[in-house]
């Protein structure tokens, strides 16, 4: 149920990171993980590395493609 940083091929990779999902049914029931049963899922808490929000990862992207 521990939310975990790996390693992968040589590159710091996270585990399957849902967040509180389990405690928001209107989102659960679209999900694809509606169909598990709520109490089964983790409750994780904040991500352990910062993720990029869109407009940051699209001016990386273009800048990468210019």
């Amino acid at each position: 149920p521990e939310h975990e940083a790996l390693e992968a091929a040589g590159t710091a990779a996270e585990s399957l990171h849902i967040g509180r999902l389990r405690r928001k049914k209107d989102q659960l029931s679209v999900s694809l993980l509606s169909d598990m049963d709520r109490s089964k899922l983790p409750d994780h808490g904040p991500l352990l590395y910062p993720v990029l929000n869109l407009f940051d990862a699209l001016i990386l992207a273009e800048q990468r493609a210019a």
